[in-house]
């Protein structure tokens, strides 16, 4: 869902909530998400300096940092705010990841950071995911829900 916030702008207001069955987020949501924002925020002052790393540094850190900064500005801007991305900061060397431009000419600086999973949560989230791959595996197979045949014969077990 799209609309024009109170400059007349495409607004980025959208939730996609198709998850794989382990309840991760879809690589391919993931994709469609990042390009619509950049669609959408394609004409914010600095958008070419916050998007550049897509195209320059395809690490997954500089990935998710852009994605955070794009859904910080789509969030912006669905609220009618003004975003810009990466503007330098009055008084300092250093560039703002997001400016949001509130009422009365006052601006918000954000700095978007991303904190990365330690390995012992990747492990455990590759596990999972593995785990539910081959129950889905198994299903295919059986031709119908583990689940539930697994509690069935739990919940027997467990009643004696």
């Amino acid at each position: 869902m799209t609309g024009l916030n109170r400059h007349g702008r495409r607004t980025a207001g959208y939730q996609a909530v198709w998850r794989t069955r382990s309840g991760t987020r879809s690589p391919n949501v993931e994709l469609l998400e990042l390009a619509v924002r950049c669609e959408l925020l394609s004409d914010c002052e600095g958008f070419a300096d916050v998007s550049r790393p897509l195209h320059t540094d395809p690490r997954e850190e500089q990935l998710l940092h852009v994605r955070l900064a794009l859904e910080v500005g789509a969030l912006a801007d669905q609220a009618g705010y003004g975003v810009r991305f990466e503007r330098p900061i009055p008084g300092s060397s250093k560039n703002s990841d997001i400016m949001i431009d509130l009422e009365g000419g006052e601006s918000l600086l954000v700095e978007a950071r991303v904190l990365l999973p330690d390995a012992r949560s990747v492990a455990i989230n590759q596990f999972s995911e593995r785990a539910f791959q081959r129950m889905q595996e198994v299903e295919r197979v059986h031709d119908g829900p583990v689940q539930r045949r697994v509690h069935r014969r739990a919940r027997r077990w467990a009643d004696g």
